[in-house]
C-alpha cells in the first residue's frame, strides 16, 4: 500500500512537470549542463550561480522578464515545495541558479563577485592560484602560514587543479594545527590520514568525507568523533561501508553537530533520522537524499515533527545520478565551512542547502 502511494506521488510529480516544460528544461540545464560544458561552467560562481546573459543564449525563447517569472513561480515537488530557482542582482547584473540536485561540483573556484567587474580577479585569488599551481615548491612553507582558512583554500585549489589526484604524502602537509576546515570530498585517503587528523588538526570543525568510502568505516568514524571534539559540520555522504553500528555511534558522539549529510547511505532509516534529530540539539540541517529506506511520506512526517530543522531530501526523479559513480565522487550539493567568508567575504547563501561559505 505504501509503495502504491509513493508511485502515485511520483506520477503526480511527472504529470505536473510536463505542464511546465520551460521550467523543467531550465532546471535540468542549470543542474547538469555545467558538468558537460567546461567553458560554460567556468562562467559560473560557487553555489551554481550563472549570469542571465550567459544562460539566455541557450533559451532564446525566454526574455529576461520570463526568466524572472520562472524563478518566481516554479516550485519543487518535494515538501515544503520551495522555489526551484533563485536569483539575485550583484553590481547591476542578474544571476540565477537551481537550488538543489546538481550533478557537478558547485564549489568551483571563487572570484569575489564585487571584484569581477571587467573580469579582474582579486589579488588573493591570483596568489592562491600561483601557489597551488606550483605547490611542491611551497609545501615546506605551509606550516608558517598562520591563516588556516588560506591553507584550506590552497588545498581546495590544488585538489581542483590535479582533479583530486593528491598523494597521501602531500595531503599530510596540509594537516596543520591552524586548519579548521577540511574538504576530502572524493579523495582516496588512507587510514593513516584518519588516525593523524585529530592530533594534527585539533580545532577542525568542518569535515567533508563525501565519497571517501575506502577509509570511512564504523571504526574510523568512531575514532574521529571521539577525538574531534570541535566538529560541527560533517559530510559522510556515499560512505557505503558504514553500518547500523557506525550510525548509532554517530548519534552518541555527534551531539554538537549543526550540519550533517548522510546522503546515499543505504542503512539510514526514517527511525534513525528521527533519533538523530532528537539527539542533536544544535542540528540545523540534515541531508538524507538517496537513502533508500526513506520515502517522501517519511520526510513529510519528519518535517512535521521537527518544524525548526531543515530536512533536505531531493527525490530520485529530481536527480540524474549514476550509482556506480558514487564510488569515485558523490556528485551533488556542496559542503563548505561557515567561516570561509573571512577570506574574501563572499555572499553566504543559506536556503535548503548546508550553511555554506564559498571556497576561494
Amino acid at each position: 500500500m505504501a509503495e502504491e502511494r509513493d508511485q502515485g506521488f511520483r506520477r503526480r510529480e511527472r504529470a505536473v512537470r510536463n505542464d511546465n516544460p520551460s521550467s523543467e528544461r531550465l532546471c535540468y540545464f542549470l543542474r547538469h549542463h555545467p558538468a558537460k560544458d567546461q567553458v560554460f561552467a567556468a562562467k559560473g560562481q560557487p553555489g551554481g550561480w550563472f549570469k542571465y546573459e550567459d544562460v539566455r543564449p541557450w533559451f532564446t525563447n525566454l526574455s529576461e522578464a520570463q526568466l524572472d517569472a520562472l524563478v518566481a513561480n516554479s516550485r519543487s515537488f518535494i515538501p515544503p515545495h520551495d522555489n526551484r530557482f533563485e536569483n539575485k542582482t550583484v553590481s547591476g547584473e542578474k544571476w540565477i541558479r537551481a537550488r538543489y540536485g546538481h550533478s557537478y561540483d558547485t564549489s568551483f573556484a571563487d572570484v569575489e563577485h564585487d571584484s569581477e567587474q571587467d573580469g579582474i580577479p582579486t589579488l588573493t585569488e591570483l596568489l592562491i592560484k600561483q601557489v597551488a599551481s606550483d605547490l611542491p615548491k611551497y609545501l615546506p612553507m605551509l606550516v608558517d602560514l598562520s591563516d588556516g582558512l588560506l591553507v584550506s583554500a590552497l588545498f581546495h585549489k590544488h585538489k581542483r587543479l590535479t582533479d583530486g589526484k593528491i598523494s597521501n604524502k602531500v595531503l599530510k602537509c596540509f594537516l596543520l594545527p591552524q586548519v579548521t576546515v577540511l574538504d576530502f570530498k572524493g579523495l582516496l585517503i588512507e587510514d593513516s590520514i584518519i588516525r593523524l587528523l585529530p592530533k594534527a588538526c585539533p580545532s577542525v570543525h568542518s569535515l567533508s568525507l563525501e565519497g571517501c568510502f575506502t577509509c570511512m568505516t564504523d571504526t574510523n568514524l568512531q575514532f574521529l568523533l571521539k577525538r574531534c571534539t570541535e566538529l560541527r559540520l560533517l559530510d559522510i555522504s556515499g560512505c557505503k561501508y558504514l553500518t547500523d553500528t557506525g550510525l548509532q555511534t554517530l548519534i552518541k558522539l555527534g551531539t554538537k553537530l549543526t550540519f550533517l549529510s548522510v546522503r546515499w547511505i543505504k542503512t539510514v532509516s526514517p527511525k534513525w533520522v528521527q533519533q538523530a534529530c532528537r539527539a542533536f540539539p544544535n542540528l540545523e540541517l540534515i541531508n538524507i537524499t538517496g537513502c533508500s529506506f526513506v520515502h517522501p511520506k517519511h520526510v513529510t512526517e519528519l518535517r512535521t515533527e521537527f518544524p525548526n530543522m531543515i530536512i533536505q531530501y531531493d527525490s530520485v526523479d529530481d536527480m540524474v545520478v549514476n550509482h556506480d559513480e558514487l564510488d569515485h565522487d558523490v556528485a551533488q550539493d556542496h559542503f563548505m565551512a561557515l567561516e570561509q567568508d573571512e577570506v574574501l567575504e563572499p555572499v553566504v547563501e543559506v536556503v535548503i542547502e548546508p550553511p555554506v561559505g564559498e571556497w576561494i
